[in-house]
């Protein structure tokens, strides 16, 4: 009975020590990029993106976060008129690999506030979702996502809301124990 209690024991050590975390739990993420804006009709030109993004792991391999972005797209509608979007978003990120190069997928959506900044539009809230790709190497992060986001109306002209953004920044913690 005694020998079977230590192996018991062993057991459950040696489980939790192959369950253990590489990385550590909490990573915050920053980042600036481009936009480039879907087709509405009518043209638009590349914008700027400032991202935010605090995670959690919950392994090695899957992080779950927050992200606040603001995006910059450039109209030619309007006066040339850019919107601004500003995002508040959960995402799920997916690491391939745990070496040093990291690539990863991921899947987010959340709540799009767009404006158009000429001080006479309202803002328009709408819900979107965005896949993303990329890769994170040593502190540095490489990611490219396509946001959905339902088109608007400004005086009766269709506004093309949804954007690529390619993103590149760096982020605290999260690195290897």
């Amino acid at each position: 009975m005694k020998t079977q209690g230590i192996v018991f024991v062993i057991c459950l050590v040696l489980m939790q020590a192959g369950m253990a975390q590489e990385f550590n739990k909490f990573k915050v993420g920053f980042g600036l990029g481009i936009t480039l804006s879907g087709s509405n009709g009518y043209g638009s030109v590349p914008g700027g993106i400032f991202t935010i993004e605090p995670a959690y792991r919950l392994t090695d391999d899957l992080a779950i976060g927050l992200r606040y972005e603001n995006a910059l797209n450039g109209n030619i509608l309007f006066d040339e008129y850019p919107t601004s979007i500003n995002s508040y978003t959960i995402n799920g990120q997916y690491y391939l690999s745990r070496s040093k190069f990291r690539p990863f997928v991921g899947l987010g959506g959340g709540l799009y506030r767009v404006a158009v900044l000429d001080f006479y539009s309202p803002t328009v809230s709408k819900i979107g979702v965005y896949p993303r790709i990329g890769f994170d190497a040593g502190q540095f992060t490489l990611a490219c996502e396509y946001n959905f986001i339902p088109p608007s109306t400004e005086s009766g002209y269709p506004i093309q809301n949804s954007y690529f953004g390619f993103r590149i920044g760096g982020f605290f913690g999260g690195r290897r124990k």
